[in-house]
């Protein structure tokens, strides 16, 4: 993104915290059983450990943030980490996570056709994609976030994802008023 000049020189990236956690999640599993044979098959999921992933992936984000730039793209977010909850738990996240409504600018949801899976043994699997991206852009639509689905080749994902972000860039930033004293 650098390459591309402008707004784009200073991109900043996010991981996932949820790999992370998830890996952590399985070392301690694995410990407390004494058992390396332990897989994520065998780990079961919690409120409190979706809450813990959202929560530490938008420290992430505010530290990323805070170093500057213009554009910050995240692998995933605390909004994603509502509907893996589903995924995991098996039911719709509690109320207190709808305050991960509205934290970004832009979504940008990829299709998953025309992209090979590469399973690099942490993901969930290749039958639930297509599942999974239409759950998303079911919650965006519905939620009113702005988003943009890309699809096709690299390229032209690329094509598509980089005016959206462009025109975001073009709009500018607004700020609320200054708090005062009550």
């Amino acid at each position: 993104y650098a390459a591309r000049g402008g707004g784009w020189a200073s991109t900043r990236w996010v991981p996932e915290y949820g790999r992370t956690y998830t890996e952590e999640k399985l070392a301690a599993a694995r410990r407390a059983a004494n058992d390396p044979a332990l897989w994520l098959d065998d780990l079961r999921w919690t409120a409190e450990d979706f809450e813990l992933i959202a929560e530490r992936h938008l420290a992430l984000e505010d530290a990323t943030a805070r170093v500057g730039s213009p554009v910050l793209v995240c692998d995933t977010d605390a909004f994603a980490t509502t509907l893996w909850y589903e995924r995991y738990v098996g039911e719709p996240a509690p109320e207190s996570f709808q305050r991960y409504n509205d934290r970004h600018h832009l979504w940008i949801l990829t299709d998953p056709d025309g992209v090979p899976f590469e399973q690099d043994g942490w993901r969930d699997g290749e039958a639930i994609r297509h599942r999974m991206s239409a759950r998303f852009q079911e919650e965006l639509e519905r939620r009113g976030l702005p988003h943009v689905v890309v699809t096709g080749t690299r390229e032209e994902r690329l094509a598509a994802a980089v005016p959206a972000v462009e025109a975001l860039l073009e709009k500018g930033w607004s700020f609320a008023a200054p708090l005062r004293p009550a």
